[in-house]
């Protein structure tokens, strides 16, 4: 599971080390290829409590990200970004010895030509649990003392879609305001969640990463409507932080090329053996494929075997056939039609 696979324990790393071949799944081929891209997209969207958790991001993004592209801080890790341009935050939460960190972040992003964009208003509150005070301040005007911030403002919003709708290529990790809290501070994630799948019914590529933000995409009701919606929390952060060095996957480096060709190849390999235990496949590289006793379960795997060219399926249930690509077109489209 990608979930863990930032985690160097015996299971999901050191067991690779003893085996001649290794396996995973189709899920972490998926979760590889879209954070992979996110390793340098046209906009990331950064949200989150603190700066702190997210300063490997940042930093690892700043080497990768071309100039040109945007980083839209916001969450309550932009009240520090905010404190560092001398604009009063009120009672939010501000990591103090970071103030310093943060300045150097946005002098080197300007330095490199990469847009960092915090909010430029603010919903705030006299409490997050029990509010009794609830309004919208510019960031200019800055927010009062007794106040905090809860979400970004309708400006902010407004300025965030266009961010997305001009972008290609987005990621997204941590809330942008306190949804988990009270509806009222949900219009934030609300307003990024329905950009991003309007963005993705546009062709745009849309990953979410971080354990709150796909619970944040759910509850705004567009669940699936992304591109990637990653299943890993820690795993998904500490990809980016590591340029997608995790033990888990890092596990299988050496077998094929690519980590794509490594994993699907492993799949692959691991799915040959699930399936010779249940239907008789016998498979062994660089052998020829016969399958008996394929049934309404197996048809899904037998239509990725067919599909993939460096397989040759000589015989189906006893039938064979020469394999070539019209026969092997006709066959995929008899099972994809019978498995409906």
């Amino acid at each position: 599971a990608f979930g863990t696979a930032h985690r160097a324990h015996a299971s999901t790393a050191r067991i690779a080390e003893f085996a001649p071949r290794v396996a995973a799944g189709l899920l972490m081929e998926k979760e590889v290829t879209y954070l992979g891209l996110a390793l340098d997209p046209d906009l990331v969207i950064l949200g989150g409590s603190k700066v702190s958790d997210k300063l490997p991001i940042i930093n690892n993004l700043l080497e990768r990200m071309r100039p040109g592209k945007s980083i839209r801080i916001a969450g309550a890790m932009a009240y520090t970004f905010l404190r560092a341009q001398g604009k009063p935050v009120g009672n939010s939460l501000v990591e103090h010895d970071l103030i310093h960190t943060a300045t150097e972040i946005l002098d080197r992003a300007a330095q490199k030509g990469i847009r960092i964009l915090l909010p430029v208003d603010h919903t705030i509150a006299d409490d997050l649990d029990n509010p009794t005070q609830i309004s919208v301040v510019s960031a200019d005007d800055g927010i009062p003392g007794g106040m905090m911030g809860t979400d970004i403002g309708p400006q902010t919003i407004e300025q965030l879609r266009q961010n997305i709708r001009d972008a290609k290529t987005i990621f997204w990790n941590g809330n942008v305001g306190a949804s988990d809290k009270r509806p009222e501070f949900a219009k934030g994630d609300t307003a990024v969640a329905q950009g991003m799948a309007e963005a993705t019914e546009h062709g745009a590529t849309t990953i979410v990463g971080g354990g709150d933000t796909p619970i944040a995409v759910a509850n705004a009701g567009f669940k699936g409507k992304l591109s990637h919606e990653s299943t890993g929390g820690g795993a998904s952060t500490e990809f980016i932080e590591t340029q997608g060095d995790l033990p888990g996957s890092s596990s299988l480096k050496g077998n094929t090329d690519t980590v794509g060709r490594r994993v699907r190849r492993a799949y692959y390999r691991f799915l040959y053996y699930a399936i010779w235990r249940e239907y008789r496949v016998f498979y062994e590289p660089p052998q020829k494929v016969a399958i008996n006793g394929a049934g309404q379960t197996a048809k899904p795997a037998l239509i990725e075997l067919l599909k993939d060219p460096e397989v040759q399926v000589v015989a189906v249930n006893g039938v064979r056939f020469k394999g070539d690509a019209d026969e092997h077109g006709r066959v995929i489209d008899d099972l994809e039609r019978t498995s409906e």
